[in-house]
């Protein structure tokens, strides 16, 4: 019996003193500067859609693949990836 009035003491203590820790937390209160700039984030804009038009030899949906030397220059050949994410240009043709 004496046991869990002493767990029950430790546990209204440790409510109280959460509770007035809670209470001393000092408050943020975001600018009206920082609300607009949320608000503008959280719209959804409809951007139109992107074209992208891979390359003949190089340029979009092209990636760097083996080293090549032009005379004293060292560079990459690029190779076709199909991915539009990917980019390359090189002067080993």
């Amino acid at each position: 019996m004496k046991k869990i009035i002493v767990v029950f003491f430790v546990a209204v203590v440790a409510a109280f003193a959460g509770y007035g820790i809670h209470l001393f937390q000092p408050s943020t209160k975001l600018s009206d500067l920082v609300l607009a700039n949320v608000e503008a984030l959280a719209l959804d804009e409809t951007l139109p859609p992107v074209t992208i038009t891979c390359g003949q030899n190089e340029g979009a949906c092209w990636m760097r693949e083996n080293l090549c030397m032009i005379g004293e220059y060292t560079g990459y050949s690029c190779a076709f990836s199909g991915d539009p994410m990917f980019n390359c240009s090189s002067p080993c043709k």
